[in-house]
């Protein structure tokens, strides 16, 4: 086994909206989930973030960025993990949702 880097830009192939999560995750429901295609071929699975649920669609430019994924219990351990949210410009500002492809 080797460890390789992941190029952490792609876009996103296909996606679903869960409406009825697990348990664990019914605090962020409604959300996407995607098929993400990184800039080198790889294909992940991840949940998007960051953008509202009418703006996802199949195309878009993401990058991978670090978000809470759950919390077990009130004062439990947070478990973090990587999420997909739409790529911004250098400039910082967001883009419509249709530009950018």
């Amino acid at each position: 086994m080797q460890e390789v880097e992941l190029p952490r830009k792609g876009k996103l192939i296909t996606y679903t909206i869960i409406r009825r999560p697990p348990t664990e995750f019914e605090d962020q429901d409604p959300f996407a989930v995607g098929i993400v295609e990184l800039q080198n071929g790889v294909r992940v699975l991840s949940q998007l973030t960051d953008i509202e649920l009418k703006d996802v669609h199949s195309g878009m430019k993401l990058e991978a960025v670090l978000r809470k994924y759950r919390q077990e219990g009130e004062a439990g351990l947070i478990i973090y993990g990587i999420k997909f949210r739409p790529l911004l410009p250098r400039d910082g500002k967001k883009e419509s949702s249709r530009d950018a492809d």
